[in-house]
């Protein structure tokens, strides 16, 4: 009877040892199936990462390809200022020579008209004299004439 304990408390003994096992297989089994998944996670994960490098390596070029054609751009509107600056300190030039210029003219005739007009002035002046020195002589001679008259009347 002792030995049909024994082996009925060994059988529940292995029993339970193999339901245990079968636990530690089944936990086993679960960890295993949790790694694959973990696994398979981290394998889309990396993929979604080498794909968020790439599009990050991409935007990156871009990136690069528009700051050196925005270099470029920056370098040609300089260039493009400074020349229209050349252009403009150039024309103020011209302009301010063509002012001093025709300043110069406007005074140089101005000069001309005032010398002309002061020689039309010192001529009519000259006439006025000479018609004022006949009218003078005219006037004595008539004086003249006038006394000799009332000498011959007396």
């Amino acid at each position: 009877k002792q030995k049909e304990t024994e082996l009925h408390y060994l059988k529940e003994l292995l029993q339970g040892k193999e339901e245990h096992n079968q636990s530690l297989k089944a936990l086993v089994e679960a960890k295993q199936s949790e790694i694959k998944d973990l696994r398979e996670k981290l394998t889309r994960s990396q993929e979604k990462l080498q794909r968020k490098k790439g599009e990050i390596n991409k935007l990156r070029d871009e990136f690069i390809k528009s700051s050196s054609k925005l270099s470029q751009k920056r370098k040609q509107i300089t260039a493009l200022e400074s020349e229209r600056d050349s252009i403009i300190a150039e024309n103020r030039k011209v302009v301010f020579e063509q002012e001093l210029r025709l300043k110069k003219k406007f005074e140089a005739d101005l000069s001309i008209e005032r010398d002309s007009r002061a020689r039309e002035a010192d001529e009519y002046q000259q006439k006025v004299k000479e018609k004022e020195d006949k009218i003078e002589d005219i006037s004595d001679k008539l004086q003249a004439l006038e006394a000799r008259i009332n000498q011959l009347r007396e």
